[in-house]
């Protein structure tokens, strides 16, 4: 897999589908997976965009990722992305 593209279901982020269609081909998650399945999917693939609501802290999961602890994107997700050389980070 080449892209996965992370982007919480959320209606005041919907701004940000067009992106999904300028990164295709990609395998987007939007909700519902759980944390260790998505960091496993992120590391086998090349690039990662992530995108939505978020602090210096990482990407937040808004209720959509059960077992995520408030951030699906984090701490956990660093040395994984680090090993990534083109990824896209999109939060405020």
């Amino acid at each position: 897999m080449k892209t996965v593209l992370v982007h919480p279901l959320d209606r005041s982020t919907d701004f940000l589908l067009p992106l999904h269609k300028a990164a295709s081909p990609c395998v987007a998650v939007r909700n519902n997976l759980p944390k260790k399945m998505l960091l496993s999917m992120i590391s086998g693939s090349e690039n990662v965009i992530a995108m939505g609501h978020g602090t210096p802290n990482g990407l937040m999961s808004v209720g959509q990722f059960p077992d995520a602890n408030g951030y699906i994107i984090d701490q956990q997700a660093v040395s994984i992305l680090q090993a990534k050389p083109h990824n896209v980070f999109i939060w405020c």
